[in-house]
């Protein structure tokens, strides 16, 4: 009897609304190219991971590539399902973006997606019409690593 009235009780409140099934998205889509800082050469080979940060650690997705010949990656969006028995409050993406190479320091850059990131506010000033869940400032990025020091002879 009680497993009738838990799934009644669950079909009630979904057909209530009160159950809510979202889509999230919890790291925006990133491509572009790595390249030498000193040169403008382009980097292959170099490991370029996406980590969702959630602000209360209940994931953290994690998305690795490595650049190509041209030294060019693409990382899709990174999304889960979240449902919840009430509304809550939206949801921004938050992520870190890493990108190690040989012989170079690594590069590290956080919030990624989020609206108040760098980049995000940097995309708002040149259009303001930049909506918080527009991603498009992170198609196409240039990301340039620093040869490392201690690997210089």
């Amino acid at each position: 009897m009680r497993p009738f009235l838990f799934a009644l009780t669950l079909t009630a409140l979904f057909l209530s609304g009160c159950i809510i099934p979202h889509r999230y998205t919890v790291a925006p889509p990133v491509s572009g190219i790595v390249i030498e800082e000193a040169t403008g050469e382009p980097i292959a080979g170099a490991k370029v991971i996406v980590r969702s940060q959630a602000e209360s650690g209940i994931f953290h997705k994690q998305f690795q590539t490595t650049t190509n010949s041209d030294g060019r990656f693409e990382i899709p969006p990174q999304k889960v399902t979240w449902i919840y028995i009430v509304p809550q409050e939206a949801y921004y993406p938050r992520a870190v973006l890493t990108v190690t190479a040989e012989g170079f320091d690594q590069f590290q850059e956080f919030d990624l997606g989020f609206p108040s990131s760098p980049r995000h506010k940097e995309a708002e000033a040149t259009n303001p019409s930049t909506g918080w869940y527009d991603f498009s400032y992170l198609d196409g990025i240039t990301v340039r690593l620093k040869e490392s020091v201690a690997q210089k002879p």
